[in-house]
């Protein structure tokens, strides 16, 4: 635990692009839902070249297509792009706090980072540690956004990440399902720390291979 404590003192807050934050509290939900998170506005740009779309897959990634596409709740939004939603989290916003994938036939590819608590966190940021290799995800600016009190009394925060280094947490991931992966939410005053769960990181790899087979 000091370890991981050392390692993301030191690491760098690097300000950067392709990002959606939004502060929600529980009874907003329903609301936010019709939107199932894809007409938010993103800042940056989001790595759409070379991809080829379940139509123009080969035989052999098609099958993989077939396989993977079971553990997922397929979507399209107002401009006919599918989006895919694994079944650990489904259409609705993640529970709790961790981490979620989402993603379209399109290329997109979302982090997702969600927390829950009593007291608002106000996280801007995410780190993520595997081993001694420490990430940091995209730093959001803080929208300020009305918080009204919610009848659990509890606080939602939900970001959607779509830089690079995002994609790259993801990768780091979903390459180390095997391993003890913890995360850092960084707010303004204060952080959480959490060990991701196996059903999450599972999921996670999940999505970054049904990712992977949009690419040519």
């Amino acid at each position: 635990m000091k370890l991981f404590l050392t390692i993301f003192s030191i690491t760098s807050l690097v300000i950067g692009v392709g990002v959606y934050h939004s502060f929600l509290e529980k009874r907003d939900l329903e609301a936010y839902l019709a939107d199932k998170c894809k007409k938010a506005e993103v800042v940056g740009e989001i790595e759409t070249a070379d991809l080829v779309g379940v139509s123009g897959l080969e035989e052999e990634k098609l099958e993989i297509y077939e396989v993977l596409k079971e553990k997922f709740i397929q979507d399209k939004d107002d401009e006919a792009s599918i989006w895919y939603y694994h079944k650990r989290w489904g259409l609705k916003l993640p529970k709790g706090t961790g981490l979620a994938a989402h993603l379209n036939e399109n290329g997109e590819l979302y982090l997702v980072s969600h927390y829950t608590g009593a007291q608002s966190l106000d996280h801007t940021q995410i780190l993520v540690r595997v081993g001694d290799q420490v990430i940091d995800s995209t730093l959001v600016p803080r929208v300020a956004t009305p918080r009204l009190a919610a009848q659990s009394g509890e606080k939602y925060e939900f970001i959607r990440y779509g830089g690079e280094k995002d994609r790259q947490i993801l990768q780091l991931i979903a390459e180390n399902t095997d391993k003890e992966i913890w995360v850092r939410f960084l707010g303004d005053s204060s952080f959480e720390d959490m060990v991701l769960d196996e059903e999450s990181k599972t999921a996670i790899r999940e999505s970054v291979e049904m990712y992977q087979l949009f690419k040519s």
